[in-house]
């Protein structure tokens, strides 16, 4: 059910006339919020300002429904070369990654004038960017799927598995992904998916001190540019090659190739065994791994 302040009730009850102005705002998975206006002046909305002079958005519609259904909207974006999302243009944001886990939410606010503070917002829609479908120089388009997408997963909240339920990391692992990170720099030449690095030489945290696997920690972790034209890409670990110079292969390659020089910050992965909780991480306290359930198996 919608909810509205007794003003903006009064307004819409004596009135058929009134302006509103819809208000857009993304929230990251790292927090950041960006707020957006479909009106051609900026509005700001307790305390928070809604920009007119970046996204323009097309296609979003409204419905009411009753019931769990998820509600999937199709979104349009467009947007200048030079507007940038966390240093990076909007395309090169939105094919990163930037926008994975992403939390769209539509409001309107309704107003006697715009120069005045709304009479009232009411909320329209709220859900998570599920897909981008198109990305181009200057438009893109996305889907958003809303929240009761949630309720479809079709498994327990536990499973009886032989690796370990948590994600590295998270809240049931109990590690602290800072304490893990390798500041690093690419040597050499590179490609779009593979780059290098110098033998294993980085100063290691005081989480790893000790550890003797070499660059096979980085199997499955994460590795997040800090400078270069890839600068706040972040992209999951294929493969590692000890050699000189050493070679990380990327699951998914890069917009483009990193340079001699570009620094990046480097994250151990983790395979979800006892052995690697046990002798990577020495977390075996908070593994959730069954090593002996039986595999499955079909009978003829």
């Amino acid at each position: 059910m919608k909810t509205a302040s007794g003003a903006l009730i009064s307004l819409l009850a004596s009135s058929d006339q009134f302006l509103y102005a819809d208000l857009f705002s993304f929230t990251l998975a790292d927090g950041t919020v960006l707020s957006f206006t479909d009106k051609d002046i900026s509005l700001t909305v307790g305390g928070t300002l809604y920009r007119a002079d970046q996204v323009r958005f097309d296609g979003m519609r409204y419905k009411i429904a009753i019931g769990l259904d998820v509600d999937e909207q199709t979104i349009n974006l467009s947007y200048a070369p030079t507007d940038t999302v966390k240093g990076l243009s909007w395309a090169h944001a939105l094919r990163a990654g930037v926008f994975d886990g992403c939390y769209l939410r539509r409001s309107r606010a309704f107003y006697t004038s715009f120069t005045a503070a709304p009479v009232g917002v009411v909320p329209l829609f709220g859900g998570r960017i599920s897909t981008i479908d198109q990305v181009g120089r200057m438009d893109a388009q996305i889907r958003v799927k809303s929240l009761p997408l949630l309720l479809d997963t079709l498994m327990p909240r536990n499973t009886y598995q032989t690796g370990c339920i948590h994600g590295l990391y998270d809240s049931g692992c109990g590690l602290v992904k800072a304490n893990y990170a390798i500041n690093w720099s690419v040597t050499g030449t590179s490609t779009t998916s593979t780059f290098h690095v110098a033998s294993w030489t980085p100063p290691l945290p005081a989480a790893l001190a000790g550890n003797t696997e070499g660059l096979q920690i980085f199997v499955q972790g994460t590795v997040i540019f800090t400078s270069g034209q890839n600068a706040g890409v972040t992209r999951t670990i294929r493969a590692v090659a000890n050699a000189s110079p050493s070679a990380v292969g990327l699951v998914y390659p890069l917009d483009y190739p990193p340079l001699a020089g570009d620094t990046f910050t480097i994250y151990p992965g983790c395979d979800k065994t006892k052995a690697t909780c046990t002798n990577r991480f020495n977390n075996l306290a908070n593994n959730r791994s069954f090593p002996y359930t039986p595999a499955a198996e079909t009978a003829y």
